[in-house]
């Protein structure tokens, strides 16, 4: 198993990734075990990516972590190499001896004709999801900022796409299981359906949502709003 440090772009080579290797020993093998909390299962070309609240791990196959229900570390592991995977499990707080019977894992459903589209000796590590997606949901910006990079304006709509196909991407998105989604524009207070567009993410079941602005148009209201819906606005 490992944890990145930073997050990870794709398409990269192995060592460009930084990562730990900890474990922390077990010394009851006799009491059950359990999951701590809910962890999100993104199936890669090669392994897994499992998230928690501590962070991102790769592991190569998810066999233990789907037998840690109120089992004992003698009866999951068989082998000396189950017994460092079940370690490095506990020192990063993915399973513990609190009995939780609720916390499960959380596999988004991958056809299946994705997992033959590559050549595994050809390819890095990547994800059969986006695990972010940023959507440009307007053109227009209250500002004309020399520095921007982006071809915005207080009147350009050029490039926009109607409200209902924003509604289809994020639903689509959400359907497959993307876990984090980015407003951005443009200036994304700009579009009157902001709000709107944000709670169709939350209902499609999108975990984090995130959006960029200059802050010039947000009001007490709308920032009550952004507060209740995003994880992050900067």
């Amino acid at each position: 198993m490992i944890i990145f440090k930073n997050e990870q772009y794709l398409p990269c080579s192995i060592p460009e990734i930084s990562y730990t290797y900890e474990r922390k020993t077990i010394s009851d093998k006799e009491t059950p075990l359990y999951l701590r909390e809910d962890l999100f299962v993104y199936p890669k070309n090669m392994g897994f990516i499992v998230e928690n609240n501590n962070g991102q791990f790769l592991v190569d196959s998810i066999d233990l972590l789907q037998l840690i229900r109120g089992k004992s570390v003698n009866e999951i592991c068989h082998k000396e190499t189950d017994f460092e995977e079940i370690e490095q499990y506990y020192r990063y707080g993915l399973i513990g001896y609190e009995k939780n019977t609720t916390a499960k894992l959380i596999i988004p459903e991958i056809n299946q004709r994705y997992f033959n589209l590559y050549d595994i000796s050809q390819t890095t590590w990547f994800c059969h999801i986006p695990l972010k997606i940023e959507l440009d949901i307007t053109k227009k910006c209250n500002l004309q900022c020399k520095h921007c990079s982006r071809d915005a304006s207080p009147i350009t709509t050029e490039g926009e796409m109607s409200l209902q196909n924003y509604v289809d991407v994020i639903q689509q998105a959400g359907k497959i299981g993307v876990p984090e989604f980015s407003f951005m524009g443009g200036e994304p207070t700009c579009n009157p359906s902001f709000i709107e567009l944000a709670t169709v993410a939350r209902m499609s079941g999108i975990r984090t949502l995130s959006t960029s602005t200059n802050g010039w148009l947000i009001n007490e209201d709308l920032a009550k709003k952004l507060l209740f819906y995003l994880i992050q606005c900067r």
